[in-house]
């Protein structure tokens, strides 16, 4: 099964690559015109595009990552299976709120016990039962790559930007879900504008190569 697991795992590593190399600056515009199509190629919702092209980056190397915003544990479970994970930080405080958007996060707090029951099996995750902009205090380390789904008011979005990205390794990865929230592409946009960056448009994901 181990064996079968990196086979399917190489030949994502071998799209995602190709993807990169495709996805340069002068073809995000081509991609935004035809973006209606360009989604329904990556239709399936596990694994998500950033996590084919951190295996496309890193491959089976041992990798150190951070989850914000774990909610019911199904992205988690992606990235545990899909990377070679040597920890996983999930951050969430598992409490309900309301960022104008998603009226699901209301659930999360009821869910939590499942949600930490079903994650915790697996010895390489480490809880962090805090906001993100308090939980980037407890990670002592630099990490592989970033995912970010948690708040999508655009305050914090832009909050987990400038916090965490850091903290990640240079040729490391922050990505994030729902880039067709307006809040979200806004603070996208505007964190890249201030750090002269130019992200990767993969939806329904966004993706920064540091």
């Amino acid at each position: 099964m181990l064996e079968v697991r990196k086979r399917t795992r190489k030949l994502r590593a071998i799209v995602a690559d190709t993807s990169l190399r495709i996805l340069t600056p002068k073809s995000y515009k081509e991609i935004q015109k035809n973006r209606e199509n360009y989604t329904a190629v990556f239709s399936t919702k596990y694994p998500r595009p950033s996590t084919k092209l951190i295996h496309g980056i890193y491959g089976e190397k041992p990798l150190v990552g951070v989850e914000i915003g774990t909610g019911f544990g199904e992205n988690a479970l992606s990235l545990l299976h899909e990377l070679s994970i040597e920890k996983l930080y999930c951050v969430d405080p598992f409490v309900p709120y309301d960022d104008g958007v998603d009226k699901n996060q209301a659930d999360y707090s009821s869910k939590s016990e499942c949600t930490l029951k079903l994650l915790s099996r697996y010895k390489n995750v480490s809880f962090i039962r805090k906001d993100s902009s308090e939980a980037v205090k407890e990670i002592c380390e630099t990490v592989d790559f970033v995912y970010v789904d948690g708040n999508h008011a655009y305050d914090f979005v832009l909050a987990d930007l400038e916090n965490y990205y850091p903290i990640i390794n240079e040729r490391g990865v922050i990505a994030g879900h729902d880039l067709d929230w307006p809040s979200v592409r806004k603070a996208l946009n505007d964190f890249c504008k201030m750090s002269k960056i130019t992200p990767i448009l993969w939806p329904p994901d966004w993706i920064i190569v540091k």
